[in-house]
């Protein structure tokens, strides 16, 4: 069992202000029903019990979540490590490199495989050079799911109005601007891009494009290490169970819990709670467990006991996306 410290909680107006010090949060507000029945300025000592770091995590239970992605964080532990569909590091020198690709480099123009410029890795990249520099490639990408394009790029000696692109189409006729490179951008320093396809139609033959909209030859687009993969997949759900705090006074009162959280798309993070004025352990079959929603904070319908405990039920309906649990506070009194 754990304990832990007292801290002053005030009451202005009609919200209850509750302020984690060590979160990095500033704070996170809620109504109370039973103290807002005036508008006057009250104030009462209330005792909070934070969660928020690795450690605080792996204290309690867990199930197909993860808290070593980012350290201090939640996320749904990966079920399906990602997978190269297709890469080239262009160290064939020539466009018929790599693997998982339906042909060779199609090109056209002021472009070629080569070993000058600096290359990101190994020996050869390619340059895309004035107005007319173009490649594309062709990757079956039928039934795959999250799939993301990564590949380092440089741009160098770029003027006003001078651009250059990376384009995908899922059947060589619409197709989609998915990077543009402007003046600015012109560092000649590579850089990593990771681009999210998964919005895309996934189709038997779709296509990946490079094309040059410079003025000269001395300006130039460097493309290396190019790869296409899925993503992770993660558990479509797993849960976190808190350790059991010891309040060390029989029947105390739950005031409230409130959480900090963030989405990707299709995930969600829901809650249940136990107390009990008798011991248990962490992983008890009892109490039994109340569940309380998702939307945080809630101040309603809390159990009392001297010994409270949490738990967090993180979920998906897409495989590819995963909520994040940043930490969660309990207040008693």
């Amino acid at each position: 069992m754990i304990k832990s410290k007292t801290r002053a909680i005030l009451l202005v107006s009609l919200a209850l202000f509750f302020l984690a010090s060590t979160s990095g949060v500033t704070g996170t507000s809620f109504t109370n029903q039973e103290a807002s029945l005036d508008n006057v300025l009250r104030g009462w000592m209330c005792s909070v019990w934070l969660q928020t770091t690795q450690a605080d995590f792996e204290a309690g239970l867990t199930n197909n979540v993860s808290t070593t992605v980012s350290p201090g964080d939640l996320v749904l532990d990966i079920e399906v490590n990602p997978v190269t569909i297709a890469s080239d590091n262009l160290e064939s020198g020539g466009w018929g490199g790599g693997s998982g690709w339906l042909g060779n480099w199609s090109y056209s123009g002021d472009i070629d495989v080569t070993t000058q410029g600096n290359p990101n890795g190994g020996y050869y990249h390619v340059r895309l050079r004035g107005s007319t520099g173009y490649m594309d490639r062709v990757i079956d990408l039928s039934g795959q799911t999250g799939v993301r394009l990564q590949f380092w790029a440089k741009a160098n000696s770029f003027e006003s109005g001078e651009t250059a692109t990376c384009l995908v189409s899922p059947d060589g006729v619409d197709w989609t601007t998915v990077q543009t490179w402007v003046d600015g951008d012109d560092d000649n320093s590579y850089h990593l891009y990771d681009i999210d396809l998964s919005g895309f139609t996934m189709l038997s033959q779709f296509y990946l494009a490079f094309e040059a909209n410079m003025s000269a030859a001395n300006d130039f687009l460097y493309v290396d290490d190019l790869a296409i993969i899925t993503g992770p997949q993660y558990y479509n759900t797993g849960t976190i169970t808190s350790q059991v705090l010891d309040t060390e006074a029989a029947g105390t009162d739950w005031i409230g819990l409130s959480w900090n959280e963030t989405f990707q798309s299709g995930t969600d993070i829901t809650f249940e709670v136990r107390a009990s004025d008798t011991s248990f352990g962490k992983g008890a079959a009892s109490p039994s467990w109340t569940a309380i929603g998702g939307t945080s904070p809630v101040t309603n319908g809390l159990p009392s006991g001297e010994y409270m405990q949490w738990r967090a039920i993180l979920s998906n309906s897409d495989p590819t996306n995963t909520p994040t649990l940043h930490e969660v506070t309990i207040y008693y009194d």
